[in-house]
């Protein structure tokens, strides 16, 4: 199904096109929060690749036409050229939201909002081919380093066998969604981030912390726990094993290309 396109127009304001500007968008009860960039002009084309992952079950890709409304008053409205049509691929983070809630609110009794990881032109997912979903919330706070290391230690996801293939895989990805989670329900703010490597297709995923003494923190508790650094250009090498002062070395380190961080 991975050729099904669903349409949707949307007319924008001339100071709304000029700018950008973000948009819900509601499909079968879920909204989708969408980044509409910046100098869009009538007839441009907005993609959202692999959104119907989240609004219908299946993989497709929704796609949006923009209509700019004409400014009066003398000045002249933007329209595109006659059969010049424009493309814009959305590389955003798609919010992930239940009906009749705010933006930012999807669950009336605890104010939790949940998203999915848009990421490399498609929906992040686990070993098991499910979305990854973060579970925000909106009381958490950045932790000080100690607070920080006291629930890594009492947090049990380390412990989780790491499972590569089958049905009930279970693999970095799974390891950084469940310690995000853990944090975020204890009121500690946690970021999900993902690690490209150069020349390799296969990248990682562990957790960032912002403290509130000690500044960016990277956490990877896939099958370990560890203090990470990591550094565009330079290799991934290990981590100080939490409670122990220890530092892990990894057998094959790679080069870290790229670092995302989602919120």
């Amino acid at each position: 199904m991975s050729n099904i396109t669903v349409n949707y127009k949307l007319t924008l304001s001339s100071n709304e096109a000029m700018s950008g500007i973000k948009k819900v968008l509601t499909r079968k009860g879920k909204r989708l929060e969408i980044t509409i960039p910046a100098a869009v002009k009538t007839g441009t084309l907005v993609r959202l690749s692999g959104a119907l992952q989240i609004t219908d079950g299946y993989y497709g890709d929704i796609l949006i036409q923009i209509k700019v409304k004409s400014r009066r008053r003398g000045v002249l409205a933007v329209t595109a050229m006659a059969g010049l049509l424009i493309i814009i691929i959305c590389s955003v983070v798609i919010g992930y939201f239940v009906p009749n809630s705010g933006s930012e609110n999807i669950n009336e009794g605890t104010g939790e909002s949940t998203r999915y990881i848009y990421h490399s032109g498609g929906i992040e997912c686990g070993g098991d081919g499910k979305p990854i979903e973060l579970v925000n919330n909106p009381d958490a706070t950045n932790p000080t380093y100690a607070d920080l290391i006291a629930f890594i230690m009492y947090d049990t996801t380390d412990t989780n066998s790491y499972i590569e293939e089958g049905p009930g895989a279970y693999v970095c990805a799974d390891f950084a969604e469940d310690v995000h989670n853990n944090a975020e329900a204890v009121g500690i703010r946690a970021a999900w981030l993902a690690i490209e490597f150069e020349g390799d297709e296969e990248g990682h995923a562990l957790n960032a912390f912002e403290t509130t003494d000690r500044g960016l923190v990277y956490i990877d508790c896939t099958k370990w726990e560890i203090i990470a650094y990591i550094e565009e250009g330079k290799e991934y090498d290990g981590g100080i094993i939490i409670g122990k002062q220890e530092w892990l070395e990894f057998e094959s380190p790679s080069i870290v290309k790229d670092i995302y961080i989602f919120w």
